[in-house]
C-alpha cells in the first residue's frame, strides 16, 4: 500500500509538470490572448502594461515549474536508485 502511494505521487508530479508546460505553450501561442493584450494596451496604457506583466509572470512561473518539477523529481529518483545499489 505504501509503495503504490509513492508511485501515485510520482506520477502526479510528472503530470503536474506536463500540465504546466502545456498551459505555458497554450498561453504563448494563444491568438485570442495576444489580441486581448493589444486591445487592453490601446484602451489604457497602464492596463495594457499591467496585463503584459501579469501574463509574463504567469508564463515564467509555468515554464519554470514545468521544467523544474520533472527535472528535480528525476534527479531525486536517480539518486535514490544509485544510493540503494
Amino acid at each position: 500500500m505504501k509503495n503504490s502511494s509513492k508511485t501515485l505521487r510520482i506520477i502526479a508530479l510528472y503530470l503536474t509538470g506536463l500540465i504546466c508546460l502545456g498551459l505555458f505553450f497554450f498561453i504563448h501561442c494563444s491568438n485570442d490572448l495576444a489580441e486581448f493584450l493589444t486591445d487592453a494596451d490601446q484602451f489604457r496604457a497602464d492596463w495594457g502594461f499591467g496585463f503584459y506583466v501579469a501574463i509574463g509572470v504567469i508564463k515564467i512561473v509555468l515554464l519554470v515549474a514545468g521544467i523544474t518539477i520533472p527535472l528535480v523529481l528525476t534527479v531525486l529518483l536517480l539518486r535514490r536508485k544509485w544510493r540503494d545499489k
